[in-house]
């Protein structure tokens, strides 16, 4: 599955096979493909998924920033996962960390823990990659071996 990147990147004028970077990607255009791509496999929180108002009117993501997200009970109610942006602010000269999107779901038990765990480690992947081994890379003489950590639902 293809990486969500927050650059964008066009064709060169000078050399169309080449791509140029175009600058960064409004947070809310990343937000919605991320939520696509959950909701298309049946990743969504079942009751909010939202983007932090940080974002809205069209604020780009910052360049070199990072994901990575939390997942925690509830102060009131339900389990709720937070997704941050990490980057290197050079105006300030320090870290900046600001929260993307906010999801949750109603249920309080260990098993609605582990479903939204489950939606955190798919955002993570959207963004990071499943680090996975590809046919197309394959090593001679197999797969590796899988050291478990199989989630069943």
């Amino acid at each position: 599955m293809n990486v969500i990147e927050f650059e964008r990147w066009e064709p060169s004028a000078d050399d169309p096979r080449k791509l140029e970077y175009a600058g960064q990607r409004p947070a809310a255009e990343v937000f919605e493909e991320l939520k696509y791509r959950l909701e298309s496999q049946g990743y969504l929180p079942d009751e909010y998924f939202l983007l932090d108002s940080f974002w809205e009117n069209g604020k780009e993501i910052p360049k070199d920033a990072g994901i990575f997200c939390t997942t925690d009970y509830g102060g009131s109610e339900g389990v709720y996962l937070d997704a941050y942006l990490k980057w290197f602010d050079k105006g300030q000269e320090k870290h900046a960390t600001q929260k993307l999107l906010t999801g949750k779901t109603l249920g309080e038990n260990g098993n609605d823990l582990d479903r939204m765990f489950l939606i955190s480690s798919a955002i993570t992947k959207a963004f990071h990659g499943d680090n996975a081994t590809h046919a197309r890379y394959m090593k001679i003489g197999g797969v590796e071996e899988d050291t478990g950590g199989s989630v069943v639902h």
